[in-house]
């Protein structure tokens, strides 16, 4: 008569001489618990033992620092958030909680080059910068490449820029004048507001370049005006020679300004 083993009674004192029935190929045998440890490989059982000491605690907090936020105790997934600046944060460089992208940071080149005015000296191919005279020489502003600043203008060789912060990039050539130098000055007030680089153009040499690279700050409305001064006097082409290529334009001085506050 078969017996079913949820008819079997339980036992309070297991061993490992208790026998089980086992079937292999259609044959059914008994196996003590003993036999049935000495199947098990022991190398899975002490991997197994491995695998779970370094299994991390679940007490273990996983915490974010700095910008990041988040984060908490390992019982359940967690996520570490970092935010990112945007455009506006960004440019007005006050938040200290975010951070900026290669994305963003490009916008902010992009509107930075935006709100800025280009202008310079362009003069038809073949002709030169022309004559100068020795001491001060107001350089000549005949061309607006750019100009996204509300407020910025050109005329008669004066640049208008609204009260702000700018960051400035002037350059203009001179040749056969000896030592020189550019200076921006307030158009109005005739008041010294930066310097160029100091640099020497002997007669037959080749020309040399004044640059200003700095930082302005405008209290107000203001009209500057690049002033060239010079040891000596060149009628010739003091201000540049021309470099007559193809029927392309000839540019002298060149200035920049970004607005940036």
């Amino acid at each position: 008569m078969a017996v079913r083993i949820d008819h079997l009674n339980p036992t309070a004192l297991p061993s490992r001489l208790h026998e089980v029935p086992a079937i292999r190929d259609g044959v059914t045998v008994k196996l003590t618990i003993s036999q049935i440890l000495e199947l098990l490989n022991t190398e899975d059982i002490s991997g197994l033992s491995d695998a779970l000491e370094t299994k991390a605690e679940k007490a273990l907090i996983i915490s974010a620092d700095g910008l990041a936020t988040g984060g908490g105790d390992i019982s359940e997934n967690r996520t570490i958030t970092v935010p990112k600046a945007n455009t506006s944060q960004a440019q007005g460089r006050t938040s200290d909680t975010v951070a900026l992208t290669p994305l963003t940071g490009d916008k902010l080149v992009a509107a930075r080059d935006s709100l800025s005015i280009h202008v310079r000296d362009q003069k038809t191919s073949g002709m030169s910068g022309g004559a100068t005279s020795s001491g001060d020489n107001v350089r000549t502003l005949n061309t607006v490449v750019t100009n996204g600043i509300p407020g910025a203008s050109l005329a008669s060789n004066k640049i208008t820029l609204p009260a702000g912060v700018y960051e400035v990039e002037i350059s203009a050539p001179a040749i056969a004048v000896n030592r020189h130098k550019i200076d921006l000055r307030d158009a109005v007030s005739l008041t010294y507001l930066m310097n160029g680089s100091s640099e020497y153009s002997p007669p037959g040499s080749s020309a040399t370049k004044s640059i200003i690279s700095d930082r302005l700050t405008l209290a107000a409305t203001t009209q500057l005006e690049i002033v060239h001064g010079m040891q000596t006097a060149n009628a010739a082409n003091g201000f540049g020679v021309e470099a007559s290529l193809s029927g392309r334009p000839e540019v002298y001085t060149k200035a920049k300004f970004w607005k940036v506050d």
